[in-house]
């Protein structure tokens, strides 16, 4: 085959021009030139370099860019507006609203009658006047324009060439230097582009001022001012994303300019946990007086496959590494506290459904907050089975919408819809009084939310699936099979933090406390130590940052060597967190007092315990709920989730710890009636609320051994 390539042509090959030479037979010679260098290629090698694109080839008589070698056309669907004014007689283009696929109706024409070889003023009138009046064009073409179309499109012609370019008319440098856009830049970057920014009006009133304080000190070459227009087009060079990213903030401006990318929906049951924390929207009030905590925090996990919820857990603890792993144990494990909860005799919960989710997921989907970003997480993950851990960037909650809308729902559904809801912003708040409309208890918006979660939720059909979750659930739990913890023990030795410590002979020390046993000097001594150890010497070993009686060394072979708190600190360690056991080194630390032995650490528990007992609920403002909010952290209100067959999980300290009997009995006076019971130890005033419905007579005390069996989270 041979190319219709002639003279004029020109070949663009690894960005070079070539100018064609000559055609030797079967081999077309180019030649370029800037180096006067001689390429050749035969008719089958420039067809299929033209068609893998590694060629360019360039018509004669057409304009081309100079950077992209793209011919240089027009829109063939845009109209000719051009010469509107009223002194300027009507044209064809402008009257007819031409387009370059409009002209090309008149040039087909022309060439269909031989025109084009030819050509001939009274054969262009005449088809012009057929095709106008075919068209019904309102004014016809004048036969010159014809014969200039039939010119402008050449031996090829196509409706792009015949377009009208009056976008690339007009003057295309910079009238101003790069000075003073630079000035125009930093008062946008300065004054507009920020979370509190000025009009683009009052844009230019900053750039005069920089230019004329820039001219007082010049003696020539002084700066001209600007006009809106200038600043005009600097502002256009911006995206409207970035406008609104730096003065909404990332998140705004991608829900309403930012470009989704849908991810692969997930195939099978627990394929994709998605996981994220919130401050519940709804006030707690305390069990005995009845007045307002605080807020508490939520963790949820949701099934994306499915929509069904995986697990959640409520506390007044911040976001941590713990209430992931709690929430996620509730998960893990099978939900059959519900069954012992709905036969509670005293306060049964009303659910009337089950909550069969539960396994180990194939992923877990989390965002960059600080608790998830630990290796702690991840190695948690892996020991239970988890196989996967992904990683959403920071402020961008689209990465795990299914768990968003999911916390949004509940809020709205469960939280709003309360007492002493707080809302999601003030403007739907209104003049709505929380702090004194609130009624609800920790236990009661933990049946709350179940009897949402369990009865109304998996049963409502879900526009994300096409419908109920619980249907879906239950097709698809047929189809796969689900991985689920063979031993409880798994999951309660493998969840906590992760530290390092030295294999001392006295034991492993945790923040002043010491951990030894029988078994630990033994597996010190042995051969699988040293191999555990690392470069640094010490051994990795876990912690539950909940309850600090025990730590765990995780063994090559994947066995757990579980090591109890020394007996000198096995009083004061029961049921203390490690938040509470660093606010009771951090009250030492205040009161300028050493511990150096265990009473002295129990000594502080109970007068700390009972000053944050004095800031449960006696004021309704928001700084007296953030110290009621803590106190109920520190007793440890909510702190263990629901999980399996574990009932009991608002109590800390409990009524029968021995650390309270440091107290003596007869140190306590009668109180028939609700009133304040002051107690002295070590000169130190300790004042405690007893419970209306508990007797604290001397005998009563004497008995419990516990002055303090009054005041646990439940009793007040």
């Amino acid at each position: 085959m041979k190319i219709d390539i002639t003279g004029g042509w020109r070949l663009i090959y690894n960005g070079v021009s070539f100018r064609f030479r000559e055609r030797r037979n079967d081999h077309l010679d180019w030649v370029s030139d800037q180096t006067r260098d001689l390429l050749t290629f035969t008719d089958l090698e420039l067809h299929e370099h033209t068609s893998n694109g590694t060629v360019i080839l360039q018509e004669p008589g057409y304009s081309y860019d100079s950077q992209t070698h793209l011919e240089i056309v027009g829109d063939p669907d845009r109209k000719d507006g051009s010469h509107k004014g009223k002194s300027l007689k009507l044209r064809a283009d402008t009257a007819n609203g031409m387009t370059g696929k409009d002209r090309l109706a008149y040039v087909k024409a022309a060439v269909a009658q031989g025109l084009h070889i030819s050509r001939s003023l009274d054969g262009l009138r005449q088809v012009a006047i057929e095709v106008a009046n075919e068209r019904g064009d309102k004014v016809v073409p004048a036969p010159k324009s014809v014969g200039n179309w039939m010119l402008k499109s050449g031996p090829s012609p196509n409706a792009r060439r015949l377009s009208a370019l009056h976008e690339q008319k007009g003057n295309r440098e910079r009238r101003y230097g790069p000075e003073i856009l630079e000035i125009i830049d930093n008062v946008i970057k300065e004054k507009f582009l920020v979370l509190e920014p000025i009009p683009k009006s009052g844009i230019r009133t900053f750039v005069l001022h920089e230019i004329r304080r820039r001219n007082a000190s010049r003696t020539s070459d002084f700066l001209p001012e600007v006009g809106e227009k200038v600043i005009r087009n600097q502002l256009a060079l911006l995206t409207k994303f970035e406008i609104l990213a730096a003065q909404k903030g990332p998140t705004i401006a991608f829900s309403k300019e930012g470009h989704a990318v849908e991810m692969p929906e997930p195939t099978r049951p627990l394929e994709r946990v998605e996981i994220d924390h919130t401050v519940f929207d709804i006030i707690v009030v305390d069990p005995v007086n009845y007045l307002p905590i605080g807020r508490p925090t939520l963790a949820m996990a949701i099934d994306r496959c499915t929509r069904m919820p995986f697990g959640i857990h409520l506390s007044f603890d911040p976001p941590s590494l713990q209430t992931v792993m709690e929430c996620l144990k509730n998960g893990l494990l099978a939900k059959s506290y519900l069954e012992q909860k709905k036969a509670d005799t005293e306060n049964p919960w009303n659910i009337d459904n089950d909550w069969p989710v539960g396994g180990i997921p194939h992923s877990l989907v989390v965002d960059l907050a600080r608790e998830n970003v630990s290796t702690d997480l991840r190695d948690f993950a892996f020991r239970v089975g988890i196989n996967e851990v992904h990683f959403m960037p920071g402020r961008s909650p689209w990465y795990k919408g299914a768990i968003e809308r999911f916390i949004g729902t509940t809020n709205r559904q469960v939280a709003h819809t309360s007492p002493g809801t707080t809302f999601s912003n003030t403007l739907e708040k209104a003049e709505y009084n929380a702090v004194g409309r609130a009624v609800v208890t920790l236990d009661e918006l933990y049946e709350a939310l179940h009897k949402w979660l369990v009865d109304i939720y998996q049963y409502n059909p879900h526009r994300g699936i096409g419908r109920t979750p619980r249907a879906l659930w239950n097709d698809l739990t047929q189809k796969h099979r689900i991985r689920i913890v063979t031993d409880r023990r798994e999951i309660d030795s493998v969840i906590g933090r992760s530290e390092r410590s030295s294999m001392r002979r006295t034991g492993i020390k945790l923040l002043h406390l010491t951990y030894q046993s029988a078994e630990y000097g033994n597996f010190r001594d042995s051969p699988e130590c040293k191999k555990l150890r690392g470069s640094d010497g010490k051994v990795k070993f876990l912690y539950d940052p909940a309850d600090l009686k025990e730590v765990r060394i995780v063994k090559k072979n994947g066995d757990i060597l579980t090591v109890p708190i020394s007996r000198k600190w096995e009083q004061y360690a029961k049921n203390v967190s490690i938040w509470q056991h660093k606010c009771i080194i951090k009250y030492l630390n205040a009161e300028n007092r050493a511990a150096l032995e265990a009473h002295d650490l129990i000594k502080a528990k109970v007068e700390l315990y009972d000053i944050m007992r004095k800031f449960r609920p006696k004021s309704s403002k928001r700084r007296g709920q953030s110290n009621n909010a803590k106190s109920e952290r520190f007793v440890g209100t909510g702190r263990r989730a629901y999980s399996g067959d574990f009932k009991d999980i608002h109590t800390n300290f409990t009524p029968s710890d021995p650390v309270f009997a440091v107290v003596e009995p007869d140190q306590c006076q009668p109180t028939p009636s609700r009133q304040t019971v002051k107690k002295k130890q070590a000169g130190r005033n300790i004042v405690v609320l007893p419970s209306k419905s508990k007797d604290l007579s001397p005998k009563s005390v004497s008995q419990e051994r516990d002055p303090y069996a009054t005041i646990g989270p439940k009793n007040g």
